[in-house]
This record gives C-alpha cells, structure tokens and sequence, in this order.
C-alpha cells in the first residue's frame, strides 16, 4: 500500500467518514423540512459519526473530519453556509484546545495538508480539463483530487517516510471507488449480520472486493519503479521544498514575477545545499550510534566510506538494520567497506578501537570484581551496552572518558536511571532512548 500510493485507504480517514455520511444523508436528508426532523437529522448525524470516529481510535485524521462534519452539519441545520478551509481551520483549532501535542503527530500534520491541498488546488486542478463524457469527468475528478493530495504531502512523506510512490494516481484511480464498494458493502453485511441467509449472500461480495482491491495493490506496489526509496530531508531542506512548492504554485496560478524570483532563488538555495552536503560528508569523519531497541548498532564512517559493528541478532536478520537506518546510509551515499566484529558473550567486559584518532570503548557485559582497578584506561567515547552496568560509578573508576553513550540494547529504564547518575556526576552523556541516535564528528571541513 505504500509503495502504491494508497496507504490511506487503510488509515481510517475522512474518506470513510464521508462514505458514512454519504448514506445517513441518502436514508434521512429528505425528511429535513421539518424543524423536528432537521433537529433528529442533526443528532443521529452527530452520533454515528462521533461514535464511528471513538471505535475506530479517534485518531487525528478521523477527528479532524468528524469536526469538520458536525461544522457543516449543524450550519446547514441553522441555515448557514459552511466554508471548507473555515471548516478545516475550526477542526484544527479545536483538536489542538484539546491536545496541542497533537500539533506533532505525523497524522495530523499529513492529514491537514493532505485536505488543505485537496481544498485549495483540486479545483484548480479540476479546471485544466473538462469532459462531457460522465465517466472520463469522473476518473479526471479523481486524479485531481489524488494529484492535489500529493502535492500537498510530497515533502513531508519524503521527510517521514524517505519514500515517494510513483503510481499513485494509477492506484487511486482503482481503489478509491473500491473502497467506497467495500465500505457500503461491509455496512450492509453489518446489518444483515443476524439474518443466517442474508449475512452469507452480502458477504461474498465484500470478500471478492477486497480481495480485488489487495489483487491491484500487489500488481502496482510490484512494477519496476514503483516507489523513489532512500530519499532524506532534513527541517531546512523541508522549510525549502515547502516554500519551493508554494513559490511555484503562486506563479502558475498568479504569474507574478515575485513569485518567480522567488522560486529560482529557493531552487539556487537548496542546490547549494545539496553541494554543501556532498563536501561535507566527503570530508567527514563521524561515528554514529543508532537506536535500535534491543540491539548494538554503530558505524565508522570515513567520508563515503563505512565500517559496521552490531550484535549478531543484527547480523543473522540484515533486513532489521536496513530498516532502520538504511535510507540514511543511502542518502549519506555511503558504501560498507566491512565489518567489526566482537563477541558480545565473552568473559572481556571490553571492547575498544580506535577510528579518527580517537578510542571508542565499548562495555558489552558486566564488570567483574577482579578487574585490576589500579591501572585506569583512558577512552574519548564510551558505549554502555546490555544493561552491562548498574551504577555509572563502575565505569567512571576505572576509565577516564569525554562522552558516554548509552545505546537502545539497554533496557529503556535502566538508560534513564544511568543519564541521572552521570548528569548528577556532571558527565556529558547521551540516552539513545530519549535523544535518539549519536552522531560523533571527529573531523568534518568546518
């Protein structure tokens, strides 16, 4: 679904909640002249659809629609006209009264820009052609409404998910009016769901669409090309693009000159940037502990070129690391040169090398008893791992250090009790779990 393009026909969206209020309008918008009628009209409206949006999680995109439903619901009932960027701005401002953290969610960033998109640029995107054939006009509504989604969101998905599909609109032109199917297909199976031979005759049509709908996402998803993978954008390169996006569009509705300086200087911008960062990482010399629960991963990078060190969970499963930190590897343009490897299971506490001039100590077991704790060793960076230490005291007696890190094989409340005791020691320390990775420029051209 991802690689498709239609991802958002699994996430409980304003899709479905437009399907829903689709039918309540079909069954009970006619027996609205009437104030009593209107009022109930109003209440079972209300009803099902926060009911619906409570059941299926409340997440960010479904309570954003079912405000923006009950805005538009309840001014049609006073007779008041409803406009739908006011509509998204009153939703928005209401679901951040009740949750300002909700500002961060991915969610509600993608689902904002997702339906502001649609509301700005769909019918100007609509505009471009005009079809008297119904279902060319049907299938062009579509693509905009598709088209002006992922423009929207181009950045952002790049910048969460280091991924653009390709076929997007091949896949929403397919799937959309599937989903509408298989909506009012499993609405229908849900209410004749006590009848024996009523619930077997509604159900087989539900199983063929959905299987349908699967059958189309594995065909798109498998096209060579499908998907742009590895893509990495950082706040500003995403500030950038967003202003670039709106630069362009501002000129090919406007034609207003200032739209266009704009747009070359932005588009100079970020290719300086992208220069700037070549240089940069040809020059670097870092090394990068990366968070991933449950498991030691470092690596050594030397300009474009790296050397790992991981557990040998990561090591027998290569596809966990290349998950996780994969699509950084190939932004960075780095090539693995090699392996580093230690046992994590022997009686040596220790393991330690040396990688741009400077000592990474890494404590893998515990610190037995009959360490000759006269002889300190001296390290820049220390890497606790395995839950190895209970008390940052153990380690601090017997090495000298600049950094200790404490990486995601450690136990989420033991790294945190380890950051108290060496932020009380005055120790500069970093907790994987709560900072994420460690990035380590030991040498960089600036």
């Amino acid at each position: 679904f991802a690689r498709s393009g239609s991802i958002h026909i699994l996430a409980v969206s304003g899709l479905h909640l437009g399907i829903l209020y689709c039918l309540i309008k079909q069954l009970l918008g006619k027996c609205r002249r009437h104030f009593l009628f209107k009022l109930l009209f109003v209440c079972i409206s209300l009803l099902i659809l926060w009911a619906f949006t409570l059941l299926s999680g409340a997440a960010a995109s479904t309570q954003r629609a079912a405000t923006m439903f009950s805005v538009m619901i309840i001014a049609g009932a006073i007779n008041r006209e409803s406009n739908s960027l006011n509509n998204l701005a009153i939703s928005g401002l209401i679901i951040l009264w009740v949750d300002p953290y909700q500002l961060f969610s991915v969610g509600f960033q993608l689902s904002f820009l997702a339906l502001g998109g649609i509301l700005y640029l769909q019918p100007w995107i609509a505009g471009w052609r005009k079809f008297k054939n119904r279902v060319m006009q049907y299938l062009w509504q579509l693509v905009s409404v598709s088209l002006a989604a992922q423009v929207a969101v181009l950045p952002l998905s790049a910048y969460y998910f280091h991924q653009l599909p390709v076929y997007f609109l091949m896949a929403n032109i397919f799937l959309v009016p599937l989903s509408f199917a298989i909506v009012i297909t499993g609405v229908l199976v849900f209410i004749c769901s006590s009848i024996p031979f009523l619930s077997s005759v509604t159900i087989m049509p539900l199983i063929l669409l959905t299987k349908l709908a699967g059958f189309t996402v594995e065909v798109i998803a498998e096209i060579p090309g499908s998907s742009i993978q590895g893509l990495q954008l950082d706040a500003v390169a995403l500030s950038i693009w967003y202003a670039i996006l709106v630069s362009a569009i501002l000129f090919l509705r406007t034609r207003a000159r200032l739209a266009l300086m704009t747009l070359m200087c932005l588009w100079l911008l970020t290719s300086l940037k992208s220069i700037y960062h070549q240089v940069k990482t040809n020059w670097s010399i870092n090394i990068m502990v990366y968070q991933i629960p449950g498991h030691t991963a470092i690596d050594f990078v030397g300009g474009k070129h790296l050397w790992v060190l991981k557990d040998a969970n990561l090591t027998s499963n290569p596809k966990t690391m290349d998950f996780k930190v994969g699509h950084y590897r190939r932004y960075l343009g780095l090539e693995q040169r090699g392996h580093i490897h230690t046992d994590m299971t022997d009686a040596n506490p220790f393991g330690m090398w040396m990688f741009g001039g400077k000592r990474l100590l890494l404590v893998k077991s515990p610190i037995g008893k009959d360490l000759n704790r006269n002889i300190k060793i001296k390290s820049h960076i220390v890497v606790v791992t395995e839950n190895s230490l209970d008390h940052i005291q153990q380690i601090k007696s017997i090495v000298d250090f600049e950094l200790l890190v404490i990486d995601g094989s450690n136990s989420r409340n033991n790294a945190g009790k380890l950051q108290e005791q060496a932020r009380e020691l005055g120790l500069e320390v970093h907790n994987c779990w709560e900072q994420g990775y460690k990035n380590i420029n030991l040498y960089s051209c600036h």
